[in-house]
């Protein structure tokens, strides 16, 4: 036994700290016997009333207490923490991702606007050549000398009824077969522009026509075959104010 125990019949009242595991017999103190175990968080029995043992499982307990509070506290918010930084990075994924959907529009729509702006042109270097059938849906501008083998004019038919207005947006062949006396409208008047217009006459023959806004040499105008299916050929170009025409041969069998 490592302590001396002083007890009453009243009660016990220990000094210094029992370390000893057991049991202690306190009847030869005059005092009844009762069981006193030593061990982790162990207290007096019956009418013992200790100042140490108890008091000090009390505060161990006590402390086991705060201290799996403050661990439960320390591990809530390493997990908050945790779980913040990963919404945070959740948040940043999200955001670049939507970045590079916002980068991908807008390069589709430049590329698009590019393709729209550049819809049938052609880039050759001086000397170069390009083979095979060549479409253009746009104006297209050359500022090189162009050699051209073999190509096709756009041609655009039509019936004339009474009057007609010609459009080089069908085509730069214009043939018109007049069913009836007409007056011919002309395009706008573009610097630049020119077309050939072939005129018919339909089966019945002698159909006049009346021109618009074209500038014919002398002033006058040329006097179409009024021969039943017989055909004029008339060329046109223009400065941007007018369109001067021209006789190109008459009286064609169609």
């Amino acid at each position: 036994m490592a302590s001396i125990i002083n007890a009453t019949t009243a009660g016990l009242q220990e000094t210094g700290d029992p370390t000893s595991q057991g049991t202690l017999d306190l009847q030869a103190n005059g005092v009844s016997v009762v069981t006193l175990s030593s061990t982790t968080g162990a207290r007096f029995t019956n009418n013992l009333f200790d100042n140490g043992i108890e008091v000090g499982v009390h505060a161990q307990a006590a402390f086991n207490t705060a201290n799996n509070s403050a661990t439960t506290a320390s591990v809530q918010s390493a997990y908050t923490a945790a779980n913040n930084a990963a919404t945070t990075a959740s948040n940043a994924y999200t955001a670049a991702n939507n970045a590079v959907t916002t980068a991908n529009n807008a390069a589709t729509t430049a590329s698009n606007a590019y393709t729209a702006a550049n819809v049938g042109s052609i880039f050759v270097t001086t000397g170069g050549t390009v083979s095979g059938n060549v479409s253009f849906a746009n104006n297209v501008t050359i500022t090189q000398n162009l050699t051209l083998t073999n190509y096709t004019e756009t041609s655009f038919s039509t019936n004339s009824s009474t009057a007609v207005t010609l459009a080089l947006a069908n085509g730069t062949v214009q043939i018109v077969t007049l069913t009836g006396n007409a007056t011919i409208t002309m395009p706008p008047a573009v610097a630049g522009k020119s077309f050939t217009l072939l005129l018919k006459q339909d089966a019945t023959g002698s159909r006049t026509v009346t021109w618009a806004t074209v500038s014919w040499p002398s002033a006058t105008a040329p006097t179409i075959t009024a021969t039943a299916s017989k055909m004029d050929k008339y060329v046109f170009i223009s400065d941007g104010t007018y369109w001067y025409g021209a006789t190109a041969g008459q009286n064609y069998t169609t």
